[in-house]
């Protein structure tokens, strides 16, 4: 009996397969083949069906299970990306993902979010921009008159995931969140916001609490030829299950994620939405996620390497920086130094610094980015944080982050903790558990090492 935890990340998809003690018997990941031009960010529904099924093809082979053997899955996604189906329920656009700026920002959503309702309701604290849906199903309405004409649904990534495997449209509460029209505490599209939109709420999908088993495979041609009957479970957004993997909840209070952005998540009863702040119905009860997030994470890294070291890799960079001290001899990377013209958003450069300069000035800049963010979630001592994301494996990242956050990070048993967290959910789902807490004292009872000290 085996359970299939899936990432649906905006850099790559990735799966893994955990046996029902949570070991880690096989992982795949492959880099999603999205198409970007000026301020278009799309992918084809072909594509995101094909990425995935080499996916979880890897991540089975690399088990060395049948398919036959997986009796429960579930993820962790990307909000905001959609694709829009008929009447006859057939694809009319590829996804339009999240990064997706083609849609201008509209005067009334823009009005309806600054209503002193929108942020309670919502839970959302960080103002409404262009990249949600609430603004870009506007925006279709008002600038491709024929294409809405012809919409019957309104999938996102999820939703679209369950619909494939199961016929079922049902998304969860998690990833609907920051949809900017659900109102979270009642698990339910917000029918203010439905109406500022001017959709029609059935061409939304049901929504259900993080952890649900919605449905069941319901095809034996579905597209990852699981079996009939193979329980599918309503994950949530990719940075909440990232956090249930990490041991948040049970073991920890806070996870950290160093990934295309950078992000702090936090579980507990403390519900308030304040400023910089994202709120989401949580595990159980009157519990919620909270998170905070900055757009100076690694990408800047990447576009170091890929731009002025490309005779490096990553990792290569990463022992250059280890010689570097702390202040990188008053080389100072501004957040999301990539942003600028050349190398224009370094400050006081000098011909003495080198690759590795360049490098650790990023991580601290973005170290610096994440001590924001705790301070956006308002902890308060004692604390246990855990880091998640490719960030989590870099030793030296985490020692920067420590030295200066003030706190002490620990590091998860699992580094993919996105999949780790979907098959937690994938099992407790299935009835192996009683709750996710439970799945994470079982799973990750002896599993974290602190290796910065």
């Amino acid at each position: 009996m085996f359970y299939l935890g899936i990432d649906l990340g905006t850099s790559y998809f990735k799966a893994g397969v955990l046996d029902a003690g949570g070991k880690m018997k096989g992982f795949g990941r492959v880099a999603v083949p999205k198409f970007r031009e000026g301020k278009i960010s799309r992918l084809s529904h072909h594509d995101f069906l094909n990425t995935l099924k080499l996916c979880v093809d890897d991540a089975i082979k690399n088990a060395g299970i049948s398919v036959a053997e997986i009796v429960s899955l579930s993820y962790g996604s990307q909000a905001n990306s959609f694709v829009l189906l008929d009447k006859n329920r057939n694809e009319l656009t590829p996804f339009i993902l999240w990064n997706d700026e083609q849609a201008d920002m509209m005067p009334e959503i823009k009005e309806f979010a600054e209503e002193s309702m929108f942020k309670p309701v919502t839970g959302i604290g960080i103002g409404i921009s262009n990249q949600f849906l609430i603004n870009k199903l506007k925006w279709l309405q008002a600038n491709d008159i024929d294409l809405w004409s012809r919409a019957h649904y309104v999938l996102t990534m999820p939703d679209y995931l369950c619909f494939q495997l199961t016929g079922e449209r049902v998304v969860d509460a998690s990833t609907a969140s920051l949809t900017g029209m659900l109102h979270y505490k009642k698990t339910d599209w917000w029918d203010e916001a439905i109406s500022a939109v001017g959709v029609d709420k059935s061409l939304l999908s049901r929504v259900l609490p993080i952890g649900f088993k919605a449905s069941q495979v319901a095809s034996a041609a579905n597209f990852l030829n699981l079996n009939i009957g193979t329980a599918f479970c309503t994950g949530g957004l990719d940075h909440h299950v990232a956090a249930i993997g990490a041991g948040v909840g049970k073991l920890f209070d806070i996870s950290e994620s160093t990934g295309t952005v950078i992000a702090a998540v936090g579980h507990g009863n403390d519900c308030n939405v304040g400023q910089g702040v994202c709120v989401a119905s949580g595990l159980s009860g009157n519990s919620c996620f909270k998170m905070a997030f900055n757009e100076n994470g690694a990408v800047a890294l990447e576009w170091y390497q890929k731009n002025y070291a490309q005779s490096y890799s990553i990792e290569e960079l990463t022992k250059l920086a280890e010689g570097v001290p702390a202040g990188c001899d008053q080389l100072v990377a501004q957040p999301c130094a990539n942003n600028f013209k050349e190398l224009s958003g370094f400050r006081n450069r000098q011909r003495q610094h080198r690759h590795g300069h360049f490098v650790r000035a990023i991580m601290e800049s973005t170290a610096k980015s994440l001590g924001g963010l705790f301070n956006e979630l308002q902890i308060r001592e004692p604390v246990r944080i855990v880091s998640t994301g490719g960030g989590a494996k870099s030793q030296l990242w985490r020692k920067i982050k420590n030295d200066i956050t003030g706190y002490d990070l620990s590091t998860p048993l699992y580094p993919e903790a996105a999949c780790l967290g979907a098959a937690m959910i994938a099992a407790t789902g299935y009835g192996a558990f009683k709750n996710i807490y439970d799945v994470q004292g079982q799973w990750l009872q002896n599993g974290q090492v602190n290796d910065n000290k």
